[in-house]
């Protein structure tokens, strides 16, 4: 399954076999949960059920579910009235038991501490001073909380270090905001380091910042992750009404855990139950033996390096759960009406929906459209407003995707438009073990580095455009001309290499900074005259204007007796790009890029797009609006531009329906 998976990396390490690189994931995994079956049935005491790893799953749960139920009883029994003759008895013991429960956690917590400081890595004289530390900080939190802190510590029997460090600094928070505990050395590098107040302010509290500066909250905090617990996945497969036998539900769960990277942590929660274990299986049972165990769930740990879409793909009619999250770049911007969504995935689209819960399964997300809900506007009149970025997530699976827009919304700002279509960018899977780890390091080494630092801004799809239009920073002709080469080599191999998701080919397309939509854009205004007057009274260029006064141009020719003088194809070309730059201009909710976007498309799905450049080029509105070199007006460039475009025409595109607008 690696060596399928990783593909060049894998041949480069020397796995070069023909009959492993042929199969399909698909395949792979169904084989992989037949191997899971055997190993679960290998010495079984008494079979129970057709799956025996889903009976064994089952019998976990139960085993933990009826643990929880014994444990809120526990504490459910504890909070009543106590008898009045034992009262006092019973305050003296539970004194006692909490006296012993602080001394038993205090030492584990300090063992924790111990373990967790490395001291060849950390001096010794470091180690006293953040000892001392936290020691202050617990006293001042005991002196100004008084009694009122003694009850959190009874009703919580649980003695691990995550839930103490988590009560204790709930208990700071609420008494005093600005005192911080520190887990670490680095916590103190602020003020070691002589930064300014605006460093060394603890998370939680309001850093002053400049209000004309676009902030972006962090994805992380604001859609907090999943959780990786055994029974939300298992929830989750149980929701499948179209799973009807216990094999079906033990793939799904193989291929669900697979997905979100977490079957080898579920593995190793259900074997760690050694009780369990000696009650189903006999002892020369395959999950009996320590030694093969512990190897099989490092061969299991090793399937984390991969990306998987096994559930994902497979189960294609399953309910799904998605989280969108609009992330503004400016609070003064945010919208007051309504706002409606379209999201289009490899399997299906929606339609335009507020998005409810319990959609269907889109399959791995390509497009998304968003924008107003005018029916709802009093004045009717749109408000204007700016979107950094849409998040959007899988609340079965845990795949997020990321569709950057950076762009404004509203007439008069930006392009005019009230709708934009962004592209997805697949966010890839984090190891939940991975992640833990990986974020305590960054914690210790950078904690007061970030403080002061905002999230890093993902490059908007705008950029491009704008970069073409500044003549300082405009891109050079030999570079747009690789990039478009590289577009199109893109979209031949897409085709020749046999692959139909429509997905991949929407990204080909439409993709920010590498996409055919994008290097076209810069085709169109490399070379565009750019007055004085033009730059300093009137807005930026777009490709859009060019194209309507070309058409409006050819409506006036088709009109005149000079048409007759054009072939029969010329006509048949001239009067096709007329009528689609109507029907896209009667989208009025679309801005100019938006129509620019859905014009290239359409001609390059209908194979026109190379045979229109050269008449569109013969214009006189060519010479008013271009000066020499550019793709438009200078031959050379032209028929390379005009070749390099007809090698597409040889292929039949497969656009979704986002993408066209519904225009046929």
């Amino acid at each position: 399954m690696l060596v399928e998976k990783m593909g060049k990396e894998a041949l480069q390490l020397g796995h070069a076999d023909a009959s492993v690189n042929g199969l399909e994931e698909n395949t792979l995994v169904a084989s992989f949960c037949d191997l899971l079956e055997r190993i679960w049935a290998h010495g079984l005491i008494k079979k129970q059920g057709k799956s025996s790893l889903w009976a064994h799953v089952l019998h976990h749960q139960e085993l933990e579910k009826s643990g929880a139920i014994a444990r809120g009883a526990l504490v459910r029994n504890s909070m009543l009235t106590p008898d009045p003759h034992s009262a006092w008895d019973r305050g003296q013991q539970e004194n006692i038991d909490m006296l012993v429960n602080e001394r038993s956690a205090i030492s584990e917590l300090a063992r924790s501490i111990q373990k967790e400081l490395d001291p060849s890595a950390v001096p010794a004289w470091s180690v006293s001073i953040l000892r001392a530390a936290n020691f202050i900080c617990d006293k001042i939190a005991s002196s100004t909380s008084g009694n009122t802190a003694l009850p959190t510590s009874t009703l919580t029997t649980s003695s691990s270090v995550a839930s103490l460090l988590g009560r204790s600094n709930s208990l700071q928070r609420a008494v005093r905001p600005t005192l911080h505990k520190a887990n670490s050395l680095s916590d103190f590098a602020p003020h070691w380091t002589g930064g300014s107040s605006t460093e060394s302010t603890p998370e939680g509290s309001p850093r002053k910042r400049s209000s004309s500066r676009a902030h972006s909250p962090d994805p992380k905090q604001v859609m907090p992750p999943l959780p990786t617990h055994i029974a939300y996945d298992l929830k989750n497969v149980l929701r499948m009404t179209e799973i009807k036998t216990d094999i079906g539900y033990a793939r799904a769960f193989v291929r669900l855990a697979l997905e979100r990277k977490l079957l080898h942590k579920h593995l190793k929660t259900i074997l760690s139950n050694t009780a369990l274990l000696q009650q189903i299986y006999k002892r020369y049972a395959f999950l009996r033996c320590d030694d093969e165990k512990e190897q099989f769930l490092y061969h299991v740990l090793s399937l984390n390096a991969a990306e998987f879409r096994c559930f994902t793909n497979t189960f294609t009619k399953t309910k799904m759960q998605y989280r969108v999250l609009l992330m503004s770049g400016n609070t003064r911007s945010m919208v007051s009406c309504p706002i409606w969504v379209l999201i289009a995935g490899s399997l299906c689209s929606t339609t335009v929906i507020d998005v409810k819960p319990g959609h269907k399964n889109l399959g791995v997300l390509s497009t998304l459209r968003i924008g107003h809900s005018l029916s709802s506007l009093n004045n009717g009149v749109p408000p204007k407003w700016f979107l950094d970025c849409v998040m959007v997530r899988n609340e079965v699976t845990g795949q997020t995707y990321r569709f950057n827009c950076g762009r404004w919304f509203g007439r008069g700002v930006d392009d005019g438009s009230l709708e934009r279509l962004l592209v997805a960018e697949i966010l890839p899977q984090v190891d939940p073990d991975a992640e833990i780890l990986a974020n305590g390091m960054i914690d210790r080494s950078s904690k007061a580095h970030s403080r002061s630092r905002t999230p890093p801004r993902a490059r908007s799809p705008s950029a491009t455009r704008s970069e073409s239009t500044n003549p300082k920073s405009r891109t050079r002709l030999t570079e747009i001309q690789q990039q478009l080469g590289e577009a199109v080599n893109a979209i031949v191999k897409h085709f020749y290499g046999g692959v139909e998701a429509r997905s991949e080919l929407t990204q080909l397309l439409c993709a920010p900074e590498r996409g055919l939509v994008s290097v076209m854009v810069s085709v169109f205004l490399y070379g565009r005259q750019d007055s004085i007057w033009s730059a300093r009274f009137f807005k930026q260029h777009y490709p859009w204007d060019y194209i309507e006064k070309v058409c409006a141009w050819f409506f006036e020719l088709i009109r005149m007796d000079d048409a007759k003088k054009l072939t029969r194809e010329q006509r048949s070309l001239i009067s096709h790009a007329c009528r689609l730059v109507r029907k896209i201009s009667s989208n009025t909710a679309l801005g100019k890029d938006g129509k620019f976007q859905l014009f290239i498309l359409v001609t390059v799905r209908d194979h026109v797009l190379s045979g229109l450049l050269p008449l569109m080029a013969w214009t006189p509105i060519t010479a008013q609006l271009y000066d020499e070199p550019s793709f438009l007006r200078t031959p050379h460039y032209l028929t390379y531009l005009a070749k390099l475009l007809s090698s597409l025409n040889e292929f039949q595109f497969n656009l979704e329906n986002s993408l066209t607008y519904g225009i046929e």
